[in-house]
């Protein structure tokens, strides 16, 4: 049986305190929890508690090697009650936060997407997932970028949070602290056109706000920057492509160069 206390910390989740202060995030939905029980023993995504409907707990208890610590059986009503989703899906989980480690060491070859600012929810759950498509080495955020562990960022990941390096801080202090060959590439409506800008192999991407772009106070760690260019030569072209749709076109023209280099 859920608790009063475990209903209410449920209910409380998406603050950024509460996570903290528990050290627990909310998994919910069939495909994210079929991914996290699906980890492999000693992984830091510790179950504390799965919540779910018989049926599928039923259908997937024989499945999971990421053993839950409790199972609790709940109805829809309750699912729907507890749920931070418009319309819930089957189960839950109050995962155990991983502790915040050291960046593994970084080469030339690695190319990780650095985020400064990026506070929509949504857009940084995205990101991650697009850094799991294209292989990328992990995700830095900056302090201001939005929690990786709030509700909407892990929905909004698809289980791609679970298979990323993921680390925030001080994003002048981590890129400063970089080896010297490590080149940072940053996305800036006055760059050079991406798909004829000499690339480097690796390195760091680097994507500022939403609105307002990358912070002036970054520049003298930007080794290059790089446009999207429009190709609607109109007057009423769109003015720019949301961060995420950004990043999507800047991490496959950097892994197609590889690509083609490597052929």
């Amino acid at each position: 049986m859920i608790t009063h206390a475990e209903q209410y910390l449920i209910r409380q989740i998406s603050r950024k305190k509460i996570r903290s202060q528990e050290r627990l995030f909310l998994v919910e939905g069939d495909k994210i929890v079929s991914e996290l029980i699906r980890l492999i023993p000693g992984t830091p995504y510790k179950i504390n508690m799965l919540a779910g409907l018989r049926e599928w707990i039923t259908l997937h208890e024989k499945s999971w090697s990421n053993i839950p610590e409790r199972i609790e059986i709940i109805s829809e009503n309750e699912l729907k009650r507890l749920s931070h989703l418009s319309t819930p899906n089957q189960v839950m989980a109050l995962v155990a936060l991983p502790e915040q480690t050291a960046w593994p060491a970084i080469t030339e070859k690695d190319l990780i997407l650095a985020l400064d600012h990026v506070q929509d929810p949504g857009n940084t759950g995205t990101l991650i997932r697009l850094a799991d498509w294209f292989g990328l080495n992990g995700v830095f955020g900056s302090a201001q970028t939005a929690d990786f562990f709030s509700p909407k960022v892990v929905q909004a990941s698809m289980g791609s949070i679970f298979r990323m390096n993921l680390l925030k801080g001080n994003i002048e202090e981590w890129i400063r602290k970089l080896p010297k060959e490590i080149p940072v590439t940053g996305t800036n409506l006055d760059g050079e056109d991406i798909y004829t800008a000499d690339l480097p192999a690796g390195g760091v991407i680097l994507m500022g706000n939403e609105s307002r772009g990358l912070n002036p106070r970054l520049n003298p760690f930007i080794r290059q920057h790089v446009r999207i260019p429009s190709f609607n030569y109109g007057e009423s072209s769109g003015e720019s492509l949301n961060i995420s749709l950004a990043a999507a076109i800047v991490c496959s023209e950097f892994r197609r160069r590889k690509t083609a280099s490597a052929g």
